[in-house]
């Protein structure tokens, strides 16, 4: 577990590195997929807290044609296979 989030922090200060040992290894996939479902669960969170809240983009239009009041709850179902 130690060397997980190791390696997950390295590839913010020696990405190359970090991914030519990554590809090294057996199971790149595996490991891949479990590096990106982080961002995944933690943007999720983010998007049901602001649902939550009412919140709704103010500064900027979203760039879906996606009334703005529903901009985040409809937008935590779109995350995932977007960023996958």
């Amino acid at each position: 577990m130690r060397s997980f989030f190791k390696n997950y922090f390295q590839t913010f200060t020696r990405p190359k590195n970090t991914f030519e040992t990554l590809l090294a290894g057996d199971n790149y996939f595996r490991l891949g997929f479990i590096y990106i479902a982080i961002p995944i669960a933690a943007y999720t969170l983010m998007y049901v807290f602001l649902t939550i809240a009412n919140g709704a983009p103010s500064v900027f239009t979203p760039w879906l044609n996606i009334p703005k009041d529903d901009y985040y709850a409809i937008n935590r179902f779109m995350l995932a296979p977007s960023m996958l």
